[in-house]
């Protein structure tokens, strides 16, 4: 039993299993934003995907095969992926049809802090991920919030806000960010212990990609993502691919 414990509490791809598989089987259910329930044993799983969609679509491939419905939410404008290009379209249109929701992950931080202009921004972003995904996208999560966006006044018309209060504060809230439960386990939560509704939010890096720490882990993300850079320079530069043992490296 201290070997199941110690197993849910690290992250790793079968640690993930075991821990949503633990949640339902203290009574919770998995569902939507629009059917959680404060007083219910509901469960909303939800991914911000900051930094590779590759990981991303390996945990949507390993929830679909437990039958879990889970909340993904995609970066438009990020340095670390780019879901226009072929290879990202295609992850994010996978994602979709192993039966998964895919959301808006906004920047703030990109965009006058001014409110009208942030519902603009998220309004034509999403029109963007609507057209890679072929449906609507009426939900988005925030990246790098201003902090007057978590007061519970911030709202976009026709668009759910995962961290409007009812999602954030009515119900329980865990999240693995910076790759530690930053407000304790999720077992341990006072939602679960009462069973009440959880939003649990989970980068998908943490558990695909483990590699001993945070910063190994996005290490492994970033040397992949060079492998993939290196394999188009080959490609569409052939100068680079003839010479490119003998550049120097900085």
């Amino acid at each position: 039993m201290e070997d199941v414990k110690e197993e849910i509490h690290s992250f790793s791809a079968g640690a993930y299993v075991d821990l949503i598989s633990a949640l339902i089987a203290k009574g919770y259910s998995l569902c939507g934003y629009h059917e959680a329930r404060p007083e219910q044993p509901h469960l909303i799983l939800r991914h911000d995907i900051d930094f590779d969609l590759g990981s991303a679509v390996a945990m949507a491939e390993l929830e679909a095969n437990q039958d879990w419905h889970a909340h993904y939410f995609i970066l438009i404008r990020t340095e670390f992926y780019n879901p226009l290009s072929a290879t990202g379209s295609t992850w994010v249109r996978r994602i979709l049809e192993l039966g998964h929701t895919v959301g808006l992950h906004f920047d703030a931080h990109l965009y006058d802090p001014n409110p009208a202009t942030l519902r603009r921004a998220i309004d034509e972003e999403s029109a963007v991920l609507e057209k890679i995904a072929n449906r609507p996208v009426n939900q988005f999560s925030l990246h790098r919030p201003h902090p007057e966006m978590l007061d519970g006044e911030f709202t976009v018309p026709g668009r759910v806000n995962a961290y409007a209060p009812r999602y954030f504060k009515d119900i329980g809230y865990c999240s693995d960010s910076r790759g530690e439960w930053r407000y304790g386990h999720p077992l341990d939560s006072d939602a679960v212990q009462s069973r009440r509704a959880l939003q649990l939010l989970t980068h998908p890096l943490w558990w695909m990609d483990a590699a001993g720490s945070p910063e190994a882990t996005v290490a492994r993300v970033l040397d992949r993502r060079f492998g993939t850079l290196e394999h188009e320079a080959d490609v569409q530069c052939a100068p680079y691919y003839a010479r490119r043992e003998t550049l120097p490296r900085s």
